[in-house]
């Protein structure tokens, strides 16, 4: 066995660990932040195993298919986070400052007072 059969036989086996975590935090998250976050371990998952792959048969044409699944699930987690942060549901009435009582310093860029 070399050192690369070895390395990707590792990959294989942190990927079957991490791949039902983040599935099960996909379906239970109690935020949609947390199912952002599982969604990007999934698709990091995807290039691993991309990467294992190309190791593991020794061609490069996993590499590129790769490179194209982390560059698609780049732009899907900035999407994704964009969606989040603008939509967000109407915070409930509750005993804190509003924003417009909070000093300038500790308001969001672009909040309005």
């Amino acid at each position: 066995m070399t050192a690369t059969t070895l390395a990707a036989l590792i990959v294989i086996a942190a990927v079957a660990l991490a791949v039902p975590m983040a599935i099960v935090r996909v379906v239970r998250g109690p935020t949609a932040i947390d199912r952002i976050v599982a969604l990007d371990i999934l698709s990091a998952s995807s290039l691993a195993l991309c990467i294992a792959s190309s190791l593991l048969v020794q061609r490069m044409v996993f590499i590129d298919v790769g490179l194209g699944l982390a560059m698609v699930g780049f732009v899907a987690t900035l999407a994704w986070s964009r969606l989040v942060r603008y939509k967000a549901p109407a915070p409930l009435k509750s005993s804190t400052p509003s924003a417009s009582a909070m000093p300038a310093s500790a308001r969001h860029e672009g909040e309005a007072p």
